[in-house]
């Protein structure tokens, strides 16, 4: 059939624009370049088999979107954003309620159960909290994808959150002294809803955000957005405790906070999705709601398929939904082994913001008097600072260009492996200070020391937090059509289990007497040797696998895209390759 081709035919599967239009048709609804028939003029339909190649880029039609391009779709713009403000405060207030306040009131309550659960550290406390919620959210994505659907569960984690907020401001309503232990389980139970709440949230929102765009660099933008505003969310938090010395007084003078933001992101997102405006989307957005209680429904009776069932068409037929499940499996455990490593850079980033408010610590105690009464946790603020710079560099500059230079994966392993270069760097430049301090003490002028020679360090395990994005596209992209908020959630669990990781380490250095560092003791070098040890060597592992694996999917990627090359002037799909006109051979 091919030899019997035209060259006016060959001529047309051989254009810039046929090519070029297949591209953009792919591109748009976001599947892999694999197209599936080419239209000639001679009124022939030639079937065209899949690519060769496992890269989803066209390495010559990819491009950097400008920002017209980002904000040309007025309506999905619209609605990312507000979805974005609305998990701000989302974020904001699960973490006002559920790491700061929660952790107080978990190491009352074991304290008041047995004496020996009682961790005594706030900051264990709030890891044990964060983890716990982190964790639980795989559960959620489980649940969002298999059983009630996305909206149903962004709904249900409003409810919970409502409900558990109101019991924390029934904790503080009740006089302590009358009803001791109705007050302790009220406020306890209310910071387990909260939490469950937030887990439901976490793996859902990214998923219906990215979905109002079509194309990928327009997805991967807002998941660039998304990170950035729960790292604002928890960086204000951090500065405002430090400000105001919250920790101490706002179980008692400010707990309206804690019913405050969940509320009004309550009504917020009510009013956006079922709003009768004259927005489109949001009307679809409601209706596709109404659609989802009602299907849970109706799954729950029995009367409709699950839709595991609905996506694989053939509800009875084993052997052709077993495929599916086993390249599912595949892409699953991909992404596992992916968020596993970044796990390591979840532990890296968060041992090291405790490292750095010590020395902090130490570096107030070295200065001038007037800065006695200085928060380390001041130099939290740098953190968003740095966000605001890196997020728009990642989203719209760095990420699309590595993308046209060396396709989606070499892009994605790229970026984590500068960011486990960025954490051992900061490390690097803690422990330069430390060992400064020490030299200078006790014959340096204290004019020497000033907490704002931590910015470096700061700065670079921001880079670090800001590269975790990668690993939410990677899981995002990755992950099949049916099962995003699991995917998803997969990269939460990693997360959620660094904070489980972090407390072991730093229980390890408590319960060793020669480990335990005073910020008093300038002369005390045990935070420089035990402290450190453990986030270089991990962030220093994890550096040279990722770039190796970034190295590998380049060259793959390059030799790839020769099948493009017009140096070569001809286009390779499957075993067929299609050269200059009255050219065609097989390549066997």
């Amino acid at each position: 059939m091919i030899s019997e081709m035209s060259e006016e035919s060959t001529r047309h599967i051989l254009s810039a624009d046929a090519i070029q239009e297949v591209n953009d048709d792919t591109e748009a609804d976001d599947r892999p370049e694999s197209p599936a028939r080419l239209s000639v003029q001679a009124g022939n339909t030639y079937q065209v088999p899949q690519m060769m190649s496992k890269e989803e880029d066209h390495p010559k039609t990819m491009r950097t979107p400008s920002m017209a391009e980002i904000l040309g779709n007025r309506k999905a713009t619209l609605a990312a954003a507000l979805l974005l403000l609305i998990y701000f405060l989302v974020c904001l207030s699960m973490r006002v309620s559920v790491a700061t306040a929660g952790g107080f009131f978990l190491s009352h309550y074991l304290r008041s159960m047995n004496a020996t659960l009682a961790i005594s550290n706030a900051f264990f406390d709030k890891l044990i909290m964060l983890g716990a919620t982190k964790s639980f959210s795989l559960l959620c994505g489980l649940a969002a994808d298999v059983w009630f659907g996305h909206f149903f569960m962004i709904i249900f984690g409003f409810v919970v959150s409502f409900v558990g907020l109101l019991f924390v401001g029934v904790h503080f309503a009740l006089p302590i002294k009358v009803f001791p232990v109705v007050a302790k389980d009220l406020g306890l139970t209310g910071f387990v809803l909260c939490g469950l709440a937030s887990a439901c949230f976490y793996p859902v929102f990214p998923v219906i955000g990215a979905n109002y765009f079509h194309r990928r660099n327009h997805k991967n933008a807002f998941l660039h957005w998304l990170i950035f505003a729960e790292k604002l969310s928890e960086t204000i938090v951090k500065v405002l405790f430090a400000i105001q010395y919250l920790y101490h007084d706002i179980y008692q003078d400010s707990w309206q906070m804690f019913l405050a933001a969940p509320a009004a992101t309550m009504l917020a997102f009510i009013f956006f999705m079922v709003g009768k405006g004259s927005w489109p989307i949001t009307r679809k957005s409601g209706s596709q709601l109404l659609r989802g209680v009602r299907a849970t429904i109706e799954r729950l009776r029995g009367r409709q398929q699950s839709p595991r069932q609905s996506y694989h068409g053939l509800a009875g037929n084993k052997s052709s939904s077993s495929f599916h499940y086993i390249g599912e499996t595949k892409m699953l455990i991909n992404i596992l082994l992916v968020n596993t490593c970044i796990l390591c850079v979840g532990t890296v980033t968060i041992q090291t913001s405790a490292m750095f408010q010590l020395q902090g610590a130490q570096l107030i105690h070295l200065s001038n008097t007037t800065y006695d009464d200085i928060n380390p946790a001041y130099m939290e603020g740098f953190t968003a600072l740095t966000l605001l710079i890196v997020i728009p560099v990642f989203a719209f500059v760095l990420s699309p260009r590595l993308v046209i230079k060396g396709g989606f994966y070499f892009a994605s392993y790229f970026k984590m492996g500068i960011g486990m270069v960025c954490g051992s760097l900061s490390v690097v430049a803690f422990i330069l200070l430390q060992q400064y301090i020490v030299d200078m003490y006790p014959d340096g002028d204290k004019t020497g020391y000033a907490l704002f020679y931590q910015v470096p360090q700061y700065a670079l395990v921001s880079v670090a937090q800001v590269t975790h994005i990668a690993a939410l596209e990677y899981s995002y992209q990755g992950a099949p059509q049916m099962l995003k908020c699991v995917s998803v959630a997969i990269y939460e669990l990693a997360i959620g289990l660094s904070f489980f990781v972090t407390l072991i380490v730093e229980k390890i250095n408590l319960t060793n007497e020669s480990s335990r560092f005073d910020p008093y003791d300038v002369r005390d070098d045990s935070m420089e040797y035990t402290m450190t040890i453990f986030p270089l060597v991990v962030s220093t592992l994890g550096a040279c696998v990722f770039l190796a694996l970034a190295v590998r999917a380049y060259r793959q990627y390059s030799g790839a895209s020769k099948q493009y090359s017009p140096r070569y002037n001809q286009v390779r799909y499957g075993s067929i390759v299609v050269g200059k006109a009255g050219n065609n051979e097989n390549a066997s």
